[in-house]
């Protein structure tokens, strides 16, 4: 399936960190020149490719005013992640986060500050990588190393009780 490209349909540079205020200036510029409502006369076929354009309009901006389902997107985009893929994460990150979990098990007030510590150093460590991309550096190499530290978010978003990121 060849995915839509969100950051062509707003005219955006592709990014992890989607500049906010153009993302949304863009929605609402997509949003009165596709809405259906908008349609006045016009044939079915109009009024259809005016419903799809909305879809994708609706759909680009959930998805890249997210931080989880844009880095998954990005990475889709990209052909580095498949959908419903089984990723293999480090052993030693899966001991780190059974201790975690254990931790986690007790509810106490260590297991949440280890937890905050958990997010807290995946971000340090996954920023650099990011900002590469951002700066022009889209080679499969350093997506294959967000990939993996998508990966350990909705690892770590699982054990939160948060879900998957998208």
């Amino acid at each position: 399936m060849i995915l839509p490209d969100f950051f062509k349909f707003y005219s955006l540079p592709q990014s992890f960190h989607p500049d906010a205020a153009a993302l949304r200036k863009q929605f609402y510029a997509m949003s009165r020149k596709y809405h259906p409502d908008f349609v006045t006369g016009g044939d079915e076929e109009a009024k259809n490719e005016a419903l799809a354009m909305s879809s994708l309009n609706n759909q680009a901006f959930q998805t890249l005013k997210d931080e989880g389902a844009t880095m998954g997107y990005i990475l889709r985009l990209h052909g580095v992640l498949v959908t419903d893929e089984a990723y293999k994460l480090p052993p030693t990150f899966l001991m780190e986060m059974m201790e975690l979990n254990e931790a986690l098990e007790e509810k106490s007030e260590a297991a949440e500050k280890a937890m905050e510590a958990a997010f807290s150093e995946w971000q340090q460590e996954v920023e650099p990588l990011l900002g590469r991309f951002d700066s022009g550096d889209h080679s499969q190499e350093l997506l294959i190393q967000i990939k993996d530290y998508y990966f350990r978010k909705k690892y770590l978003n699982r054990l939160r009780g948060h879900g998957d990121m998208d």
